[in-house]
């Protein structure tokens, strides 16, 4: 009886728990020793809070500690331990401390790598800038060798612009000094009058013009027959023209011969005294009147010289009265030489017209001067000489 009353306090002061499956047990096991893998001793020990796990996971930690250092990484669970089988908080918790245990467990060279890596790219970037920098200083340095090649370029072309102006210069002064002797150019009109500014060359066949067979004079030569003079547009940058003329003649320089206008028709002054060429131009007209214009109606000398031309192809007209003036007078500036003189009385008519009817003309030069004056009828003293514009 005391016995049995014994037995039934203790009953009611101890609650007898069933024994766990075998199974159930094994799992248990089997899933912490895979968790102990990957865990130090210290972090399960401080960990793990269920005092039942605390034989299992000294043993665990006890192999963990053999195997730690070779693993780096936690390894998560594949899902094949049933769910309910480990304690959720538990097993979260053994997860926790897995990983942190496994960062502390690299080692010191470990460690310097991952510290080391971000120094690597910062380095890299470095390297990076430093070859964009070379590039960029050699771009500079190439455009500054072009901007220095262009600098040089323009230099060498202003030398040559420089150069094609002396050498045009020169070939103007080559085209004034291969004027023929004889001939009344740009030097005899600086010495006798006046500058002339810039003058065409004459033709490069020049010299066998001269020597060709006068058209007008059968056995003789154009320079036998013919005076070569340059008309300019200005004499010392003055317009120049008839009025000019008769004021040149009278006080030449350099030793010139002087004389004037001894007639200077009013009609003849106030229709073409003024007049200027627009452009210098040198003329060949011939030293005297043709053989059968004197006495000759206007119209008529007018179309021996075109079929003269015809016949010659060459491109003779009767010559202007400034044209006329002009070579008659240059020839005796520096000569002295009249021509279209008085022995016998010759005077040359010119294109032009005054007054719609009377012809220009020049001739007559005397001691006293030179007539320039229009004719209203034929006379015996009045023919035509022949003048080419070169």
């Amino acid at each position: 009886m005391i016995c049995s009353s014994w037995l039934q306090g203790c009953s009611a002061s101890f609650r007898v728990t069933p024994e766990e499956p075998v199974l159930k047990r094994s799992c248990r096991a089997s899933h912490y020793e895979h968790v102990a893998d990957r865990v130090s001793e210290l972090d399960v020990q401080s960990n793990v809070r269920d005092s039942r796990l605390s034989t299992v996971a000294s043993a665990a930690a006890s192999k963990a500690q053999a195997i730690a250092p070779t693993h780096h990484f936690a390894v998560e669970t594949d899902g094949t331990i049933p769910q309910q089988q480990v304690p959720a908080g538990e097993f979260e918790d053994a997860k926790f401390e897995t990983r942190v245990q496994m960062s502390r467990s690299f080692s010191e060279g470990q460690l310097d790598t991952l510290v080391v890596r971000p120094e690597r790219l910062q380095a890299g970037d470095s390297a990076l800038e430093s070859s964009l920098k070379v590039r960029l200083e050699t771009s500079e340095h190439a455009c500054e060798v072009l901007r220095s090649e262009n600098e040089s370029l323009k230099a060498e072309n202003a030398i040559l612009r420089e150069g094609l102006q002396t050498l045009k210069r020169k070939i103007r002064v080559l085209a004034q000094t291969r004027v023929p002797a004889g001939a009344f150019g740009p030097a005899a009109w600086s010495q006798y009058f006046g500058e002339v500014g810039t003058v065409p060359p004459l033709p490069a066949n020049i010299a066998r013009i001269l020597n060709d067979p006068c058209p007008f004079w059968a056995g003789r030569c154009v320079r036998d027959t013919h005076l070569l003079v340059l008309i300019p547009s200005s004499v010392d940058g003055r317009d120049f023209s008839l009025d000019l003329l008769g004021e040149l003649i009278q006080s030449p320089k350099g030793g010139g011969y002087p004389t004037r206008f001894r007639v200077y028709d009013g009609n003849v002054q106030e229709v073409l005294g003024a007049q200027s060429p627009v452009r210098p131009y040198w003329v060949l007209m011939t030293r005297d009147v043709l053989d059968g214009s004197r006495s000759k109606k206007y119209a008529y000398q007018k179309a021996l010289v075109a079929s003269r031309a015809r016949d010659t192809g060459l491109l003779y007209v009767l010559p202007g009265v400034l044209e006329a003036a002009t070579a008659i007078l240059s020839h005796y500036v520096r000569s002295g030489e009249r021509l279209y003189a008085d022995a016998p009385w010759t005077y040359t008519r010119c294109r032009e017209v005054v007054d719609s009817q009377y012809p220009s003309v020049s001739g007559g030069f005397v001691s006293g001067g030179l007539d320039v004056n229009c004719s209203s009828h034929v006379h015996y003293c009045d023919g035509v000489a022949a003048l080419r514009r070169l």
